[in-house]
């Protein structure tokens, strides 16, 4: 039997390349990379973006899967005047254990590094787990703090 989980995140970038700022840009407009952009990439994330991500055949996530990417405002600095401006990455997808194994996990290590928001961006939650897992970028790492509060009964919340 195969888990499913829930992935919710949300941070803001510094600097991105213009490479990142490409792959993000394809993953936000659900399209494959071309070869040329994914052989650029480090290894540990061509595979997560070398195929279009969400498919609403496989999508039971509540809301549905969604991505978005861009360059937006988030404050104009006191006694400046200057409006200050960020990529912003918003990304929920309803994830098979092994793409989250084998793909997703690295995903977010990626991300981590170039992430300006230190502390909580967001949760990957087991479907049939009462509480989520909390996701940390904390000094260029992920983190992941566990729930004490998944399910204990295998089914619990469809009728089990």
């Amino acid at each position: 039997m195969s888990l499913h989980f829930y992935v919710d995140i949300s941070t803001d970038l510094a600097s991105p390349d213009e490479l990142t700022v490409r792959a993000l840009t394809s993953l936000a407009a659900n399209e494959e990379l071309r070869a040329e952009i994914l052989e650029q990439l480090s290894e540990d994330v061509r595979e997560f973006f070398s195929y279009a991500h969400f498919d609403d055949k496989l999508d039971y996530l509540p809301g549905g899967s969604s991505c978005t990417f861009k360059y937006t405002y988030r404050y104009t600095k006191p006694n400046e005047n200057k409006d200050v401006h960020r990529w912003t990455l918003n990304y929920r997808k309803y994830f098979l254990d092994d793409e989250l194994y084998e793909t997703g996990y690295q995903f977010l290590q990626w991300l981590a590094p170039i992430s300006t928001n230190p502390g909580f961006v967001g949760y990957i939650k087991e479907e049939f787990s009462d509480a989520p897992d909390l996701i940390y970028f904390r000094d260029g790492k992920m983190e992941i703090r566990y729930s004490e509060y998944g399910s204990k009964e295998k089914g619990a919340g469809h009728g089990a």
